[in-house]
């Protein structure tokens, strides 16, 4: 269910993407062509959580979308382990 409403939640973002971006002193500035979505992915155990963001997630197929995030899980899970 995560990454059905994280693909969809990318689509979303990508149809506003006009109104996204940050303000800096007090102007708004858009933040170009890249659109970030930071989703927590669960980990090993029950409670451990890990937030992975994936960039312009509304280009891929649900397959693809599915298959990043598993990848940037397993990259997180290896730089825990390794911390």
């Amino acid at each position: 269910m995560t990454l059905l409403f994280g693909h969809a939640l990318a689509h979303g973002l990508y149809k506003i993407r006009r109104d996204v971006g940050r303000l800096n002193w007090s102007y708004f500035k858009s933040s170009g062509g890249k659109i970030g979505l930071t989703i927590m992915m669960q980990g090993e155990y029950q409670g451990d959580q890990i937030p992975i963001t994936v960039w312009n997630g509304h280009e891929l197929s649900l397959e693809q979308f599915g298959l990043k995030c598993k990848e940037l899980v397993a990259e997180q899970k290896l730089k825990k382990k390794d911390s």
